[in-house]
């Protein structure tokens, strides 16, 4: 099956992304004195990141038809949305007014920090309103 150089790109960055975090992890583990086993804690954030992506799956399916082009619309400016980004959904907001230099504020996934975001070069193509708050029974 084909798959353009960007696609494949994006998994090997993917791929040398979650070696980098899981070392990072097993590092910061060791300072603090945490005991745990190498192949135990790899299993564990495998399994959060399985958990994570079939999380995206069921959301993807559940809200496939309530996705939003930006080619069809975009949102009102600051309005805080769900945004999708290289496969992940996050939370952004629209911080430009000028509709040829679209400019979003994205909660990145990757990094755990706000991060100004060009739409191209995140690759984000489409957003959703955030859900009604749970109000209880």
């Amino acid at each position: 099956m084909y798959e353009s150089p960007i696609t494949l790109l994006e998994k090997q960055i993917s791929m040398d992304i979650e070696k980098t975090i899981e070392g990072e992890i097993w590092k910061a583990t060791k300072e603090i004195g945490v005991v745990v086993d190498r192949q135990e804690l790899i299993r564990a954030l495998e399994y959060d990141r399985d958990q994570y992506y079939k999380g995206y799956q069921d959301a993807t399916e559940k809200y496939k038809d309530k996705w939003i082009s930006l080619k069809d619309k975009i949102q009102e400016l600051r309005e805080t949305v769900l945004i999708t980004t290289f496969n992940l959904v996050t939370i952004g907001w629209r911080n430009s007014e000028d509709y040829e230099k679209l400019q979003f504020s994205i909660i990145d996934p990757v990094n755990n920090r706000v991060t100004k975001a060009d739409p191209y070069d995140y690759h984000i193509t489409h957003w959703m309103p955030l859900p009604k708050p749970y109000k209880g029974e």
